[in-house]
């Protein structure tokens, strides 16, 4: 699980309300997915464009991306953003929601800073200010395993035992379609910058849904469940696997198959990430300490992190290129661009998602259940 722009109008004046179109030129490579990491000031240097429309992110168990509208914009989604605080520690500071019901596997931020996450069945949306619970979409059988946020706002989540993928208009809650094609339990969800959906099945398989959710292709590449997608700019969508060889595979628009790697890891997936800073994607999965970083254009590994002891379940970047994984082993890590340590945080439960905010805030959700907030700190600043 994994695939949208902050609220910036004002200091960008680049910025123009859902519906609107907007462009901008980076590399190919680089991702289409907006997760609420970049700050003002390197959206400024970059003098990108930018569409309110798509504006979120989300990770989680099995990341799932979220991806922005037609703007080539890499960055991400909602709410009010701020500099990064690039902290040489963290620490807790706020509990979203306390260890009780079922258990969180995916977060994602609106455009309007609001918070949406899964509960067993049941998508929540909380408000950002206060975390107060502003609607509950209860009108699925099975457990919710997966979010992303749509190029004009909405949410797409994958249905689980469901069997389906349904997107939800993210300011009533309500139902706007539900795709049925998928044969099994849906595991993972991502939304390309045209709006076409990709899902991931326990069945084996990649599908792709237009963007009213109509079928359009399925690609039988894996040989275990596809736990993970994200799509680059130009729709390309980048799936992860379960199976024993630790497949990943890049497939384009019409589901040709571009390539394919079983070297990285010797076990299965249960992550997989976009950088939005570089294109570059971040793995890591059952084989212990493995946290890989590998280049979109051939899937050949970059760097190989090996500090955790247990399986890594949730991955997050910010808009300096570094990495947070958090492990069964109850630790959250800050990796280097380059594969440095930075500082490994201890906590109390396992780690199942990590999202991550433009100023550097980590919102996380843990095995008891519980959604907590961290802010990291150093000697000229603290994130919010």
């Amino acid at each position: 699980m994994n695939t949208l722009p902050l609220a910036l109008t004002t200091a960008l004046g680049l910025m123009n309300r859902p519906g609107s179109t907007t462009t901008a030129a980076l590399d190919k490579e680089r991702p289409m997915k907006l997760d609420y990491r970049i700050p003002l000031k390197a959206l400024a240097v970059a003098s990108l464009a930018l569409s309110l429309g798509g504006a979120a992110f989300a990770e989680s168990a099995n990341y799932r991306v979220i991806l922005p509208d037609t703007a080539s914009f890499v960055a991400t989604g909602g709410g009010d953003g701020g500099d990064l605080c690039d902290g040489d520690e963290i620490a807790e500071v706020d509990i979203i929601k306390k260890s009780s019901g079922n258990l969180v596997r995916s977060i994602i931020m609106g455009v309007d800073g609001n918070i949406f996450h899964t509960h067993g069945s049941d998508l929540v949306k909380r408000s950002g200010d206060d975390y107060s619970i502003l609607w509950e979409y209860t009108d699925h059988s099975g457990i919710i395993e997966d979010l992303a946020l749509g190029p004009d706002g909405h949410i797409v989540l994958a249905g689980g035992a469901g069997e389906n993928v349904r997107k939800i208009n993210s300011g009533s809650g309500g139902e706007i379609w539900e795709h049925t094609h998928p044969q099994n339990r849906v595991l993972s969800v991502a939304v390309s910058p045209d709006g076409a959906v990709y899902a991931g099945g326990r069945d084996n398989r990649l599908y792709k849904a237009s963007a009213t959710g109509d079928h359009e292709w399925i690609a039988y590449t894996h040989d275990g469940n596809v736990v993970a997608a994200v799509t680059d700019q130009t729709g390309n969508v980048y799936s992860a696997s379960l199976s024993s060889s630790g497949l990943i595979a890049k497939h384009n628009l019409d589901g040709s198959l571009v390539w394919e790697n079983s070297d990285s890891h010797w076990r299965g997936i249960s992550v997989l990430h976009m950088d939005p800073s570089s294109g570059d994607l971040v793995s890591g999965g059952h084989d212990g300490s493995r946290l890989i970083k590998s280049k979109p254009s051939t899937g050949g590994k970059e760097w190989q992190y090996n500090g955790h002891s247990d399986s890594i379940r949730a991955i997050g970047t910010d808009s300096a290129g570094n990495i947070y994984s958090g492990s069964y082993d109850n630790t959250i890590r800050k990796i280097s661009p380059s594969g440095d340590e930075i500082w490994v945080h201890n906590v109390d439960e396992n780690v199942e998602v990590i999202m991550v905010h433009p100023t550097g805030t980590l919102y996380v959700a843990f095995g008891d259940r519980s959604i907590r907030k961290f802010a990291q700190s150093s000697d000229t600043c603290t994130s919010d």
